[in-house]
């Protein structure tokens, strides 16, 4: 399996104004950690983005970006929703409150990836204050394409400036959501470096795409 980082600035009355389209190396140790609990239908310590070692939970879903609904305050105990129906009744934590934590981030670190990258360096938080960019919902907005010798599909998420200033984007990833005991938490999965940077003025939007894809 293989992957793109494709990465579209839009204006508003222009359209998509630049176009960068990466090849991604950055499937991170938590990835094949988590498909292993899976795989095995085990718990295995997995490090989620706040630092925290848990033992992740094989036998139960994982989500890479599902729209979610959290209410309340860290420490309190929450139902999590997608799609209409109940993921699971977990323990807020900060990471979940700050930010839509799951599916496509982006950051402005420039740290090289490592292959035990627990987190973005730098990751822009979600907000319309100064260094933020506002997250869109993330979603897999086509359905699969398979022709061969190819079959791929796409993650994407949307990021708008409304700082009042200029961002610049230098690295990128994907965040999944795992449950280990009564807490479902972040854990990256994949980073990469964009380089050079990419500016985002005020009131641009942009477009972050995974491409996915399995080669015969």
């Amino acid at each position: 399996m293989k992957a793109t980082l494709i990465i579209d600035k839009i204006d508003e009355t222009r359209g998509v104004v630049l176009r960068r389209e990466l090849p991604s190396r950055s499937f991170l140790f938590n990835f094949i950690k988590i498909l292993y609990a899976m795989a095995a239908e085990e718990t295995y310590s997995v490090t989620d983005v706040d630092d925290v070692a848990r033992n992740v939970q094989g036998n139960l879903s994982v989500y890479w970006c599902p729209n979610l609904v959290v209410a309340g305050a860290p420490g309190d105990s929450c139902q999590i929703y997608h799609a209409g129906r109940t993921l699971s009744s977990v323990n807020i934590l900060d990471s979940m409150v700050e930010g839509l934590m799951v599916g496509i981030v982006v950051g402005t670190g420039a740290n090289p990836v490592t292959l035990d990258d627990i987190s973005l360096q730098t990751r822009v938080n979600h907000g319309r204050g100064a260094g933020q960019l506002e997250y869109g919902g993330c979603g897999v907005p086509f359905t699969p394409v398979l022709t061969h010798p190819d079959g791929e599909f796409t993650i994407q998420r949307y990021f708008t400036n409304n700082s009042g200033g200029t961002i610049t984007i230098t690295e990128a990833g994907i965040h999944a959501l795992a449950v280990a005991g009564t807490v479902i938490s972040p854990y990256l999965i994949a980073r990469d470096l964009v380089a050079p940077g990419l500016e985002v003025d005020n009131g641009e939007i942009l477009r972050v795409g995974y491409v996915l894809q399995t080669t015969v």
